[in-house]
């Protein structure tokens, strides 16, 4: 299966994008979700891709885990004590909160759907933020050259919560001061891909950057894509890819994107790109995705 095979995409417009997970046996496919996001971890932790690897290893899968903060999966002294009060209470605080999975998310939906390539990895991200605050989880650029997309990323039970919280972020982040300042981070931790050659586009991209003195000169070149992952309770009441399934999908998605569009009056011409994504439940994900990275890396001898 490949990732559209997986990931569906229900509305395509340039400003509007929703897309959504389907069945396996009445049940939501969590076991091709999982390994969707799992044989995207090097592309999405390290930035390589098809051209600068010829294939991915295990060598290159330890690098990516080994570069990957994993929490622990439970937190033990409430565990062994009893005191699970519900499904989520074992999960440790920074296990329910971290937010990587939503913007490996971005970053998939980007690469495939949108075509992209990574200019920054999420190694090099967070490299960054800890020297300068970037305002963005994702920065990848288009295969044709024209296109520079940084991008948001959020994960919410509640998806009008996560749409506020992106404008929330949208208006605190893209400021003027921001499109002044925020070029350096970009083209500085752009990945030297452990010796080998960065390719061409990569190299022309960056030359850009270097040579512009803020992004205000590329400004008519920056997509924002900013996708909100939520528990939505579609995957409640349908058990199957119907007609009613995507009808109600379509509402939920409209309304949410009138949210976003009523609270969006930024002021500063930059094109934002909502993305939606429900779940049946964003911990689950959480949780499932971890056990499996925790069972990888175990296979690979890494020890946290």
């Amino acid at each position: 299966m490949n990732n559209k095979d997986i990931l569906k995409e229900h509305i395509n417009a340039d400003d509007f994008k929703t897309y959504y997970i389907g069945f396996n046996s009445n049940e939501f496919d969590w076991d091709s979700l999982i390994n969707l996001c799992c044989n995207n971890l090097v592309d999405f932790i390290l930035g390589f891709h098809e051209g600068v690897i010829e294939h991915i290893d295990d060598e290159w899968i330890s690098e990516a885990l080994e570069s990957l903060y994993t929490p622990e999966i439970y937190d033990e002294s409430i565990h062994n004590k009893g005191k699970i009060t519900d499904e989520h209470s074992y999960l440790s605080i920074k296990y329910r909160s971290k937010g990587e999975w939503g913007e490996l998310l971005l970053h998939i939906i980007l690469r495939t759907y949108l075509d992209t390539l990574p200019l920054n990895c999420k190694l090099y991200i967070n490299y960054a933020v800890k020297k300068q605050v970037c305002g963005y989880d994702i920065v990848h650029i288009s295969k044709d050259m024209k296109t520079l997309f940084l991008g948001e990323a959020k994960m919410y039970m509640n998806g009008e919560d996560g749409v506020k919280k992106l404008i929330e972020d949208l208006k605190g982040h893209y400021t003027v001061d921001f499109l002044t300042k925020q070029i350096t981070p970009i083209y500085r931790n752009t990945p030297a891909y452990f010796g080998t050659e960065l390719p061409k586009d990569l190299r022309s991209w960056r030359s850009t950057l270097r040579r512009e003195k803020s992004l205000r000169g590329l400004i008519d070149r920056i997509k924002i894509p900013m996708i909100c992952v939520y528990d939505s309770s579609i995957y409640q009441d349908y058990n199957e890819v119907s007609n009613d399934f995507k009808s109600a999908y379509e509402k939920e998605s409209i309304l949410l994107k009138e949210t976003f569009d009523n609270m969006n009056d930024l002021g500063i011409p930059l094109e934002t790109i909502l993305v939606l994504l429900p779940l049946p439940s964003k911990y689950e994900l959480i949780r499932k995705i971890h056990i499996k990275i925790k069972s990888e890396k175990q296979r690979l001898g890494i020890h946290d």
